[in-house]
């Protein structure tokens, strides 16, 4: 089967950059990093957003090119798991948000809500009232940063309808609120991949879950249709996971190949606003609008001259 070279790369709109995803034994600290962006690009994702930490990442960390960062992880008590965020109090998230925006993090990641005692990722805990986001938000506008949210439970209505710029998750998303999130521009990154893992597990247990891969297969093709941008992100599948969320999002979302892989590629750089760098390129084997497996048999990086270099 003939190569096929994607122009710029993969683009992965949902990563973890300080988090060892692949239990590989990386040291602890910002060292993580780079080893995670070099384990990346190794996959054919020369660019990236991140998605949240425990302490951030400094922008000058990366290569503002073809990677973004994201802010600490903002929750309450409860609103994340214990050793990955430091807890703020509800009525600190405005200032909290204006802290992360002035200290140049370009994206700040609110956690929206929060399974609680019972585990159910489709009745989670809600973190924040929704007017509080939304003030989060205009303050986070004010000062050139965009606003990301955890969700999994109902509240995503109110969260678009706040303003978020991004979904992360939402697997409540249906047909109604596309529509709003089409007028609003509203990004969405499903990690359908990354949610399977623990879905699958419980598939005949819970009716939500069989209900939920149904809807996907609605909703993730009428969010194209409708202009709507759907990000692929590897989440917790690691850095070298995006290939396998490009195959969810066809064999679970209904999304063509050529429609995955745009979501991988030119459309999330687009919705991210990262620029083309001239130079950047995968060859894959295989014609991924055809075959979106194609992605995991990553022939050769291509890497152009940064601006900066």
């Amino acid at each position: 089967m003939p190569a096929t070279t994607i122009p710029g790369g993969l683009v992965d709109a949902h990563a973890h950059l300080t988090l060892d995803l692949e239990e590989a034994g990386l040291p602890p600290g910002p060292g993580r990093v780079a080893i995670n962006v070099a384990a990346a690009h190794g996959a054919g994702v020369l660019a990236l957003r991140d998605a949240g930490s425990r302490d951030g990442i400094a922008p000058d960390l990366l290569d503002p090119e073809r990677q973004i960062a994201a802010s600490r992880f903002l929750a309450p008590a409860g609103g994340q798991r214990p050793h990955l965020y430091e807890p703020i109090a509800r009525d600190e998230l405005v200032d909290a948000v204006a802290t992360e925006a002035r200290n140049g993090a370009p994206w700040v990641k609110i956690m929206a809500d929060f399974p609680g005692a019972d585990g159910n990722w489709f009745a989670p805990v809600v973190l924040f009232d929704p007017a509080l986001v939304a003030r989060a938000v205009e303050v986070a506008h004010e000062h050139g940063a965009r606003v990301m949210v955890h969700v999994s439970g109902p509240v995503v209505a109110d969260l678009v309808r706040a303003g978020v710029d991004s979904v992360e998750h939402g697997p409540l998303v249906d047909e109604a609120l596309l529509e709003e999130m089409a007028d609003r521009g509203t990004l969405w990154c499903p990690t359908i991949g990354t949610i399977e893992r623990h879905l699958r597990p419980i598939y005949d247990e819970l009716p939500e879950v069989p209900r939920t891969f149904e809807r996907w297969g609605r909703t993730l093709p009428l969010a194209v249709e409708l202009g709507v941008p759907v990000l692929a992100g590897s989440d917790e599948l690691g850095p070298h996971g995006l290939a396998r969320e490009a195959e969810a999002l066809v064999r679970i979302g209904g999304l063509s190949p050529a429609q995955a892989l745009h979501a991988a590629s030119a459309g999330a750089r687009a919705a991210l606003a990262l620029p083309a760098v001239d130079g950047d390129a995968v060859v894959v084997d295989g014609d991924p609008t055809t075959d979106i497996t194609a992605l995991g048999r990553v022939l050769e990086v291509r890497r152009g001259p940064s601006a900066e270099a």
